[in-house]
C-alpha cells in the first residue's frame, strides 16, 4: 500500500556559473593529456580478455575429457582427487531456522526480509536560462509513504516536518545458512554450495510465530507488526486539520484548502474534509513505521556437479594452466556436454561484452584527444556543428580500428595454446 504524495516546490536564481573559453580550452588540454592513459587500458583490457576467454575456453575443453560420471549415492576412494560428475537431489543434515521468528524450513538457506512503511523524499530539478543570463532552478520535493528495506533519514528531509522517520528498524534483515548441504554421499563446499543460486517466497501461517508475536497480522507469505510509533515533530491536532489558504493563480487570488497531513490542496472544503477521511481510514490499517516481514528460501532440489572428490567432500577443482578453477552446479539433470556448452556460451558472452566496452573505452580516449579542437572553434555555431559531426565519425573510426587490431593481435598470440586441448576450437 503506497500512501498519498506532498509536494513542495522552491525555485532559485543564480549566475551561470559555467567555465568560459578559457576554462573550457583547460579542461580539454587536461583531458587530452589524460587519454593516452585511457587508451592503455582500453588495450590492455582488448588484449587480456582474448586471454581470459581463451584459457576459459581450454580449461573447459579439459573438464570435458577429464570429468568421470558418477553415482553420487556412495563415496569411492578410487575416485578421490578427480573430476567428477553426477546428479542427484540436496540435502541438509538440519532445517535451516530463523533465530527471531522460530521460521524453520528444509532449504540451503533461508532469508529474512524486513521493510518499513515510511516516508521517502523524491527530488526533481529543472534548469532554465533567463535572458538576463541567470539560471533559473525549479526543484520540487516530494513525499510519499511507501514500503522500503532500507530507513529513510528524515532528518536529512527538505521538509523534516510531518514526515519524520523511525530512526530503525526494530527487526533487520537477516539470511540463515544450512551447516552442511549433502550430495547424496558428499558433502558440498562453501564455494560450491554459494554457486547454489535460487529464492522461492516461504508461506507463512500464524501458527508458526512464536507466542510473543500473537499480536502480528500475517497474509500469505508476509508478517505485519503494528510498532506503535508517532510523530513528535508535529502535534497530533496537525494530522486531523484542514488548513486554509489564499493563493494566486494566474494572477488571482483563490482560497485552497490543504489536509494538514498529506499536503494535499483543494478548492472546496469538502473535497477537502473527503481526503481527510480516506487517510484516517488508510492511517488505521497502516502506520509510518510499521514493519513488513517475508521470508525466501533456498530450496533443496536436483542438481548435477562437476567438482572434484576430495574424500567425502566436492570441491573446485584444479585445471593444469595455472589460476583456473571450475567447480559447476547447474539445476536439473544435466550431462557433462550440455554443463561445459552452457559455460562456454557465457565464456563466449562475456568476451564480446569486455570487448565492447574496450570499443567504448578507446572511443571515449580519442574524444578526449581531439576535445581541444573542438572547444578552439565552440564559438563558431555552424563551423562547431561541422566539426563535431566531422570528430565523433573520426573517433569511431579510430576506436573500431584499434579495437579490432587489439583483439586480433591478442587473439593470435593467445591461440596456439588451444592446440594442445582441441584440434579445433569454438572461436571465441
Amino acid at each position: 500500500m503506497a500512501g498519498t504524495t506532498d509536494r513542495f516546490t522552491e525555485t532559485t536564481r543564480r549566475r551561470d556559473d559555467s567555465p568560459g573559453f578559457l576554462g573550457r580550452v583547460g579542461q580539454s588540454t587536461a583531458a587530452m593529456f589524460a587519454s593516452p592513459f585511457v587508451l592503455l587500458l582500453a588495450c590492455w583490457l582488448l588484449f587480456m580478455n582474448e586471454g581470459w576467454a581463451i584459457k576459459t575456453h581450454q580449461t573447459l575443453n579439459e573438464v570435458r575429457d577429464t570429468a568421470v560420471h558418477i553415482s553420487a549415492h556412495h563415496v569411492l576412494d578410487d575416485n578421490s582427487g578427480k573430476l567428477i560428475h553426477a546428479t542427484h537431489k540436496l540435502s541438509v543434515d538440519a532445517p535451516v531456522l530463523d533465530p527471531v521468528f522460530q521460521i524453520s524450513r528444509e532449504a540451503i538457506s533461508l532469508t529474512r526480509t524486513v521493510e518499513m512503511f515510511q516516508w521517502a523524499e523524491h527530488k526533481e530539478s529543472h534548469d532554465r536560462k533567463l535572458s538576463n543570463g541567470e539560471i533559473e532552478t525549479t526543484t520540487t520535493y516530494s513525499y510519499k509513504k511507501e514500503w522500503s528495506s532500507s530507513v529513510h533519514d528524515s532528518q536529512s528531509f527538505r521538509h523534516p516536518t510531518g514526515h519524520m522517520n523511525p530512526s530503525d528498524k526494530n527487526y533487520q534483515d537477516d539470511t540463515t545458512k544450512a551447516a552442511v548441504v549433502n550430495f547424496g554421499g558428499f558433502e558440498l563446499s562453501e564455494r560450491l554450495v554459494g554457486a547454489i543460486s535460487g529464492s522461492r517466497a516461504v508461506s507463512i501461517s500464524k501458527a508458526m510465530l512464536p507466542a510473543d508475536m500473537a499480536d502480528a497480522s500475517v497474509s500469505g507469505n508476509r508478517i505485519q507488526i503494528s510498532s506503535g510509533w508517532s510523530d513528535s515533530s508535529v502535534g497530533e491536532d496537525h494530522f486531523s486539520s484542514i488548513v486554509k489558504h489564499v493563493e494566486s493563480f494566474d494572477g488571482e487570488d483563490q482560497i485552497v484548502y490543504e489536509v494538514a497531513s498529506t499536503g494535499e490542496r483543494y478548492s472546496s472544503k469538502a473535497k477537502a474534509e473527503a481526503a481527510l477521511a480516506r487517510e484516517h481510514k488508510q492511517d488505521t490499517a497502516t502506520k509510518i513505521g510499521d514493519l513488513r516481514i517475508s521470508f525466501h528460501e533456498n530450496p533443496l532440489r536436483t542438481v548435477s556437479v562437476l567438482a572434484q572428490q576430495s574424500d567425502s567432500t566436492l570441491v573446485p577443482w584444479h585445471s593444469s594452466i595455472p589460476g583456473y578453477t571450475y567447480g559447476i552446479v547447474h539445476d536439473g539433470t544435466k550431462s557433462v556436454d550440455e554443463m561445459v556448452s552452457s559455460e562456454q556460451d557465457a565464456n563466449n558472452m562475456w568476451c564480446w561484452i569486455k570487448r565492447i566496452f574496450g570499443l567504448v573505452l578507446c572511443y571515449l580516449a580519442y574524444s578526449m584527444m581531439t576535445g581541444l579542437l573542438y572547444t578552439l572553434v565552440d564559438w563558431v555555431p555552424l563551423v562547431r556543428n561541422l566539426v563535431s559531426i566531422g570528430l565523433a565519425l573520426m573517433n569511431g573510426v579510430l576506436a573500431f580500428t584499434t579495437t579490432l587490431v587489439v583483439v586480433s593481435i591478442g587473439w593470435i598470440f593467445y591461440r596456439p595454446c588451444l592446440l594442445y586441448t582441441s584440434p579445433s576450437p569454438r572461436d571465441s
